[in-house]
C-alpha cells in the first residue's frame, strides 16, 4: 500500500560558503539518490549547489511537497520529496507488524528490525530496543528506543539511547536527548560544513502514537 500525503513547500535560502566536496562525498550522495531511484540529474545539481554554498531544501529545513509510505516487512519507510528535486527517507519499526510477529528479530546498527513485543493482555503492550533512522544525503540520524501503549496510560517512549550518526560534506557532532512529550524524544546536535562556513542545529525526533511511529528530522 502506497500513501501520498501533500505539503505546501515554502521558498527557501541557504547562504553557506562554497566548499568543494571531495570524491568519496560525491559518491555517497549519487549512491544515496540511485538507491531510492532519483535521478542522476538531481544528485548532480544537489552536489554542484553544495559546491556553490547551497543546501538542498531536504536538509534546510523545507517542507516536503510529498511524502510516500510503504510497509517493507516490520518496518514502514517514508520518503518526502522537496521542490528541488532532494529527498529524506524515514524508517520506523512498524508496531502492528511487530506485535503481530512475535517482535523477533535480530539487532545490529542501524537496523529497525529488533524490536522485541511483550504483551500486557486487554491493557496493551511494550516494544523494546527498537531502531528508528532518518536519512537525507547529507546527514543520517538513529538511536534505539522501547516504547509502551498502556490503557490508562497512554503512549510513552519510556527509554532511549544509543545514537549514531553519519554525515557528509560535513561533521556532525553528537549532542543531547530531549523529551518533548512523553510520546516524543528529539535527538539534537550540531552539523557543521567543512572548511567553517557554517553550522546548523539538526536533531530526529521519534514519535508514537497507538501502534504508530515515526520520525521526522530537520
Amino acid at each position: 500500500m502506497v500513501i501520498l500525503v501533500l505539503y505546501a513547500a515554502p521558498v527557501r535560502a541557504s547562504a553557506v560558503s562554497p566548499e568543494p566536496l571531495s570524491q568519496a562525498d560525491q559518491e555517497t550522495i549519487l549512491g544515496f539518490y540511485n538507491e531510492y531511484d532519483v535521478s542522476p540529474e538531481i544528485a548532480q545539481s544537489v552536489i554542484r549547489n553544495l559546491e556553490r554554498g547551497n543546501l538542498p531544501d531536504s536538509d534546510d529545513g523545507a517542507a516536503p511537497v510529498r511524502v510516500t509510505a510503504r510497509p517493507e516487512g516490520d518496518t514502514v519507510v517514508r520518503i518526502s520529496s522537496f521542490a528541488d528535486g532532494s529527498i529524506s527517507v524515514s524508517e520506523a519499526p512498524d508496531l502492528h507488524a511487530v506485535a503481530k510477529a512475535g517482535g523477533s528479530g535480530s539487532v545490529a546498527p542501524f537496523s529497525v528490525s529488533g524490536c522485541t513485543y511483550s504483551s500486557a493482555g486487554s491493557y496493551g503492550g511494550y516494544w523494546k530496543n527498537c531502531v528508528a533512522r532518518h536519512r537525507t544525503a547529507l546527514l543520517t540520524l538513529a538511536f534505539r528506543f522501547s516504547y509502551s501503549s498502556i490503557k490508562d496510560e497512554g503512549s510513552k517512549v519510556y527509554d532511549y539511547c544509543c545514537a549514531e550518526h553519519i554525515s557528509v560534506g560535513g561533521s556532525f557532532t553528537e549532542g543531547k536527548f530531549v523529551r518533548l512529550r512523553q510520546d516524543v524524544v528529539r535527538y539534537e546536535g550540531t552539523y557543521t560544513v567543512y572548511g567553517g562556513a557554517g553550522s546548523f542545529t539538526r536533531w530526529m525526533q521519534v514519535l508514537a502514537n497507538g501502534t504508530t511511529a515515526w520520525t521526522e528530522m530537520n
